[in-house]
Order: C-alpha cells, then sequence, then structure tokens
C-alpha cells in the first residue's frame, strides 16, 4: 500500500480531509523512519563507524521535529539538515518564525551539538524556550 492509499484509507475510516489524513499517514511513517534510522545509527556505533551521517529533516509539526530530534541527538556524529515546510500551493503562505529558527540551529552543527534548542540564541535578546510556553 502506498503512502497515498494509505492517506485515503484514514481519511475513509475517520471521516476527515484529504490534509489531516495525509498528517496522520506522515506520522506513522515519520516514526517508523525514526526507529529505522535509530536501529541503523546503532548498527553503525556497534561496529565502530566514525563518519558524519547526514539526515534530512522536514521541519513541519513542532512535535514530532522535536521528537526525532531527541531520539537521534545522542549520536555525535549525525548530522541533521533541516529545512521548514513549504506548501508550493500556497503563494502567500508565510513560514513561521520558529521553523526558520529551528533551522538555523539544525544546520549550524557547532550550534547544534553545543546547546540544545531551547537555549539557542538566534536574535539578539530572544532564545527559543519562548516557543515551549
Amino acid at each position: 500500500m502506498t503512502f497515498f492509499e494509505k492517506a485515503e484509507a484514514l481519511k475513509k475510516q475517520f471521516n476527515t480531509t484529504q490534509e489531516e489524513a495525509i498528517n496522520i499517514a506522515n506520522k506513522c511513517e515519520i516514526e517508523k523512519a525514526t526507529k529505522r534510522i535509530q536501529a541503523e545509527l546503532d548498527l553503525y556505533q556497534k561496529y565502530g563507524y566514525k563518519k558524519d551521517i547526514f539526515v534530512y529533516f522536514l521541519i513541519r509539526d513542532w512535535e514530532d521535529v522535536n521528537k526525532r530530534l531527541d531520539a537521534l541527538r545522542k549520536y555525535k556524529w549525525f548530522k541533521p539538515h533541516g529545512q521548514p515546510y513549504r506548501n508550493f500551493n500556497d503563494k502567500h503562505q508565510v513560514i513561521p518564525q520558529w521553523q526558520k529558527d529551528m533551522a538555523h540551529w539544525m544546520n549550524k552543527h557547532n550550534i547544534y551539538f553545543s546547546c540544545e534548542f531551547k537555549d539557542f540564541e538566534p536574535r539578539k535578546g530572544f532564545k527559543c524556550k519562548e516557543y515551549f510556553k
């Protein structure tokens, strides 16, 4: 069953919109992918692999991205690259500031490994802990 077939089945089962069904299916896929990545990183660690591993993150949902990063942050040679979600069909979409700040924090690996997101200061006088309130 493809991703979109799963989303269509969820749409019918829970009587939701197409976008809500895609979000549900996406969260299930992301959770599986995070577990798979974690298992592979454990194997790399077990056999002494020391080179950097680059993983792409689509930053869309606050809870989801935090859960994924918390699960994978313990691997020091794991290098995330974050990209805020963009809907190309919406010409007037405004990307939330927290997504931009998280991408900035994630993509600067020296910052990513030196502090947690809540302690990151992307602009003078502003710490990202404000997003957690």
